[in-house]
């Protein structure tokens, strides 16, 4: 078929502009670059910006100038559940290795040791380098894997008080009728579990100390002398000596803000020093409050708090963070 025919299709090719159209064209585009020269040149250093070094991955111990808190993320794998913008807005956290260097994370920073004259209490919080590794030495001396030798039972169990599981009730110790006490537990020389109070597992109570009424204490360390006389719970925590605590009070220690609650816990619980996160190790944790803290009526302890020895807390409802030892909480 010929080519002019009308049925044949249209040849593409480049279009012809009228000349008055392309010189105003040129002209509009000369007259933007011009001043945008500058923005121009920016963007192009910024696209051929090297890419920054990758961070050496000698550890910790090969460089001694290192600051003497540490920061580095742990992600674990509820953390890799959450969304790319939560994980955006979250703080640096320290592992617990890390802040083993760091006082304050130290048992002597909130117990007087040269005051405790049980040798069990003592040997626990002599072996653990910081005060998270509290909760798992009572554990283990409970179940007899640490080497040192449990008491003999001879304390006095009061006709009507329930005795359950591995219980120890040390020489002077006394578990009045109707306490609940539910093992494996150690109750120290001269420590009274009064009715109503009750003492579940994987729990040490100290020398001297007062569990009263509706008072109720699990996995935790009761360093000595504590005073629990009202309505209150204390659990996954650690309280040094002549700790007094008010009616209704109460710690926490599971962390619960990401979705609902589950049984048992996955979510690492975190302490925080200077905007840090230390992990705990631990999916609960109550707090570890120091020697001679009194905490008012009605608290409530919020997770992995950390209250310094001899620290006046005044009233308030939600308590939380790190205390420093002599300070004052408002």
């Amino acid at each position: 078929m010929p080519t002019d025919s009308p049925s044949a299709p249209a040849v593409s090719g480049p279009r012809h502009r009228a000349p008055d159209r392309d010189r105003l064209g040129d002209y509009l585009t000369a007259s933007w670059a011009v001043p945008h020269i500058p923005v121009l040149v920016l963007l192009g250093l910024v696209a051929h910006q090297p890419e920054p070094a990758a961070p050496s991955a000698a550890p910790a111990a090969a460089t001694p100038d290192l600051p003497l808190i540490q920061a580095r993320h742990l992600f674990t794998r509820s953390s890799e559940r959450r969304t790319a913008m939560h994980n955006l807005t979250e703080v640096p956290t320290m592992s617990a290795e890390f802040a083993r260097v760091d006082y304050r994370t130290t048992p002597e920073y909130y117990f007087e040791t040269e005051r405790i004259t049980d040798p069990l209490v003592l040997h626990l919080l002599d072996r653990c380098p910081t005060v998270f590794g509290l909760k798992k030495a009572v554990t283990d001396l409970l179940a007899g894997q640490d080497e040192i030798a449990l008491p003999a039972s001879e304390g006095v169990i009061e006709p009507g008080a329930t005795v359950r599981g591995q219980v120890i009730v040390a020489a002077g110790a006394v578990i009045a009728e109707g306490a609940f006490v539910t093992g494996p537990a150690l109750i120290c020389p001269g420590a009274v579990i009064e009715a109503g109070a009750r003492v579940r597992d994987n729990t040490v109570i100290g020398p001297d100390c007062r569990i009263g009424f509706g008072a109720e204490v699990t996995r935790s360390l009761l360093v000595g002398g504590v005073f629990m006389k009202h309505t209150s719970f204390v659990g996954d925590s650690v309280l040094g000596l002549g700790v007094n605590i008010g009616a209704f009070v109460s710690t926490t220690g599971l962390r619960c803000t990401s979705g609902p609650v589950r049984e048992p816990a996955t979510e690492e619980v975190c302490a925080h020093l200077d905007g840090h996160r230390i992990a705990t190790g631990q999916t609960k944790f109550g707090a570890v409050i120091g020697d001679g803290v009194i905490l008012p009526a009605g608290t409530v302890l919020q997770p992995a708090t950390l209250i310094g020895a001899h620290t006046v807390l005044y009233p308030k409802t939600q308590v939380g963070g790190f205390f420093p030892a002599g300070s004052q909480g408002r």
